[in-house]
């Protein structure tokens, strides 16, 4: 019996402090920008946001998916959240913790979800039950480190799970992206860690040609330019990052890095050209989205870290940045400033206080943006930042 959760819609408003309407622009505002309280773990914060998108009261971060009956779907840890009404009320459904006597905690800050064409609703996730945290990755324990991937399928809509099979080993991290192609072959790219020296993130895309039943590892991403200098830490190398099917058969991936980098496969996914850094005045900075949209284009988002740093005024801020693209990003519409947090004291910090934007498109035109840092729930349409024919 699921249980109903109609707290969520004055939550989700609660959140982000616009119960009454939209904030008020202060006198020291941007123009195109409105101010907006939000929380950010234990503490509330004020941040800008550009004022063609609207408060949205969903409680969830994502991602989300949509049901065959016309219902959103999303996951927070080991539940699964089902909406019938666009994200006004929800219900939940918790997934069992043991399946034949092995554990399951499923991480609440990296899942990736995919309908696919014929029906079946596949759930990828690291296991948090089976961490093993050694360290940084210069630790001598290092190659101990354990948080493998699984996925598991749903024939009926999220009601009923099957039980999570192993896809990868080893440690693995946030895997957001994961799509289908036209030819029906489900890709997801998962970052993993390497202990050979240097220790580094690298990236590996998992593939199935059976609707997720079974699948097969492509061949790893490892540029040397992303190798660690000196002493490795969490964020060296290259990780798996985004991704999305060009109209000429290729994938795109955009690749985490401390600069970005993307590279392209001809094979839908099992092998890859090398991976190159990116010049374009698009090029994201950390945590980048693809997403494909029904009218056809390419939403990007990124987050931009110290752009606005001057001798004056060094604080490094981050703002998270969005650009449409309807030629497969040959020309990208005007960078548009979604939201925009200052002060933050250096780049470190201001990587991980604007971080991780999941999009969802709603309904035609209509994207979900959401932050998993800080509490950031946002409704924009596509017509206002492009022109739409």
């Amino acid at each position: 019996m699921l249980k109903r959760k109609s707290f969520c819609f004055l939550l989700g408003l609660a959140l982000l402090v616009v119960a009454n309407g939209p904030p008020a622009q202060a006198a020291d505002t941007p123009t195109g920008m409105l101010s907006m309280e939000v929380k950010d773990r234990k503490e509330t914060i004020s941040i800008l946001v550009d004022d063609r998108a609207k408060a949205l009261p969903v409680p969830f971060v994502g991602p989300f998916i949509h049901l065959r009956d016309g219902g959103i779907l999303t996951v927070t840890g080991d539940d699964v959240q089902i909406s019938t009404d666009q994200g006004m009320t929800w219900s939940a459904k918790r997934q069992p913790t043991a399946v034949d006597g092995k554990v399951f905690k499923r991480d609440k800050g990296a899942a990736a979800l995919l309908h696919t064409r014929d029906g079946t609703l596949l759930w990828a996730f690291a296991n948090e039950a089976e961490l093993v945290r050694t360290g940084p990755l210069t630790s001598s324990q290092a190659e101990n480190a354990r948080m493998p991937l699984y996925i598991q399928r749903s024939l009926d809509d999220g009601d009923t799970w099957e039980r999570p099979q192993l896809v990868l080993g080893g440690f693995t991290g946030n895997t957001r992206s994961i799509i289908q192609l036209r030819s029906g072959r489900i890709v997801a790219a998962v970052p993993h860690v390497t202990f050979e020296r240097p220790s580094r993130w690298r990236s590996v895309c998992v593939i199935s040609d059976d609707d997720g039943k079974t699948w097969q590892t492509g061949q790893v991403i490892d540029p040397k330019f992303a190798w660690p200098n000196g002493a490795g830490d969490l964020h060296d190398g290259a990780r798996a990052g985004t991704m999305a099917e060009l109209a000429d058969g290729r994938l795109w991936m955009l690749l985490a890095h401390r600069r970005p980098c993307e590279t392209y496969s001809i094979d839908g996914g099992l092998t890859w050209a090398d991976a190159q850094e990116v010049k374009s005045a698009y090029s994201t900075s950390q945590h980048a989205t693809l997403t494909r949209l029904q009218s056809g284009r390419l939403a990007r988002l990124w987050v931009e870290l110290g752009a606005e740093r001057t001798k004056e005024e060094p604080n490094a801020g981050a703002r998270l940045c969005v650009a449409f693209t309807a030629d497969e990003g040959k020309t990208w519409s005007p960078t548009a400033t979604l939201v925009h947090r200052t002060g933050t004291p250096n780049m470190k910090e201001a990587g991980r206080c604007v971080h991780s934007a999941e999009v969802f498109e709603a309904a035609p035109g209509e994207l979900w943006v959401t932050l998993h840092r800080p509490d950031v729930r946002l409704r924009l349409f596509e017509r206002n930042f492009v022109t739409v024919d």
